[in-house]
């Protein structure tokens, strides 16, 4: 599908993610579902997971975690049905 694909995750100063994507190639429309999970921190437990829809190729949005670190990963869909997995990017909670 994608001759280029970005995922990048950032913490602000405010306690909060904004996170971005972009992917050149495939045929629109697009879909694709990005996942935020927390890390727990105990052994690497999973925590609470949220879920946002996606539907453009590039775009962004802005998550509010409660604490923790976060896992953020992307997968989309071409109207083709070809698939790309975005590598995950975390975000490591203030330290």
């Amino acid at each position: 599908m994608p001759s280029h694909a970005t995922l990048s995750a950032v913490l602000t100063k405010n306690a909060v993610v904004v996170v971005s994507w972009s992917v050149a190639g495939g045929c629109p429309p697009v879909s694709g579902t990005l996942t935020a999970q927390q890390q727990t921190g105990a052994a690497g437990i999973p925590g609470p997971t949220r879920t946002y829809d996606v539907t453009t190729t590039s775009g962004s949005i802005t998550d509010h975690p409660s604490c923790c670190d976060v896992r953020y990963s992307l997968r989309m869909v071409d109207s083709a049905r070809r698939e790309v997995v975005f590598p995950p990017q975390t975000v490591i909670w203030f330290q």
